[in-house]
């Protein structure tokens, strides 16, 4: 199962800001992930890595910090922050082929085994769920994800050290 990191980025003045071309050049460097442009001209940069032997975010913000490292100049920009994957319900239905009921009902506890994670944020009055979280939970329910995406605190030990770099 991949990790899933998933960055913003800053095209660099001279550097590749359309999309697609940085999906071509992280095809390239044979890097699994996607570039998606926001409507404000930065980046969102996901990325799939093989996880790392060691099961823990000190670990996971490692590895992706040495690949982040490696491709920021090929790439044309500056990494900004990394964000965690917090979805609402409808997103997490999506994800895992259930219906909104279905996950509705884990989230308060009236289906499934039981232990949803708590929500790590809410939109107005949606509640977010960390992807990570909801995640490793799945299992529980016999679904087998598809991605290791990094939790809330994983992404923000990862901004934390693209923060501090020169």
């Amino acid at each position: 199962m991949p990790l899933a990191v998933t960055v913003l980025a800053a095209p660099d003045d001279d550097g590749l800001s359309a999309a697609d071309r940085n999906d071509e050049l992280l095809t390239e460097l044979g890097i699994a992930g996607l570039v998606e442009q926001l409507p404000d001209g930065r980046l969102r940069v996901t990325l799939y890595l093989s996880p790392p032997a060691a099961d823990d975010d000190s670990a996971r913000v490692d590895v992706a910090q040495r690949l982040l490292d490696r491709i920021e100049e090929p790439l044309g920009v500056r990494w900004l922050d990394a964000e965690p994957q917090l979805l609402t319900v409808r997103e997490i239905a999506e994800r895992t082929g259930r219906s909104r009921e279905a996950v509705r009902l884990w989230a308060n506890g009236t289906r499934g085994p039981g232990g949803f994670p708590a929500p790590a944020g809410a939109a107005g009055r949606t509640a977010l769920y960390d992807w990570a979280e909801v995640s490793a939970w799945l299992p529980a329910v016999g679904i087998d994800p598809r991605e290791l995406p990094l939790n809330r605190h994983a992404a923000a030990a990862l901004t934390a050290r693209l923060a501090g770099r020169p």
